[in-house]
């Protein structure tokens, strides 16, 4: 299994992932690429993975909604889909 640049597994950072979802408010509405995604954050995720939206421009649009906190978990989402074993972490960490 491969490690992160920190050392982590991509299964440890989709429980982070996991973890500081859980923390956020509730429901935003985002338009990204002509799709509206609608829900809690991992919603969202999960959402714009089955569209094939890049999580990078789902975190731009958050950010220019003025959620930065949310922007900043969907860019961690990002890093983490770089990689297959880290997709099918995230994959996993979202579909719970």
């Amino acid at each position: 299994m491969l490690a992160q640049p920190d050392g982590q597994t991509p299964q440890e950072l989709a429980a982070r992932i996991r973890a500081a979802s859980d923390l956020m408010g509730g429901r935003e509405t985002l338009t990204v690429e002509g799709t509206v995604l609608v829900g809690r954050p991992r919603q969202i995720a999960r959402a714009a993975l089955r569209h094939e939206i890049p999580l990078r421009a789902v975190s731009l649009q958050a950010r220019n909604q003025g959620r930065p906190e949310m922007a900043a978990w969907l860019r961690a989402c990002a890093r983490l889909a770089r990689s297959p074993q880290g997709r099918a972490a995230l994959t996993a960490v979202l579909t719970d």
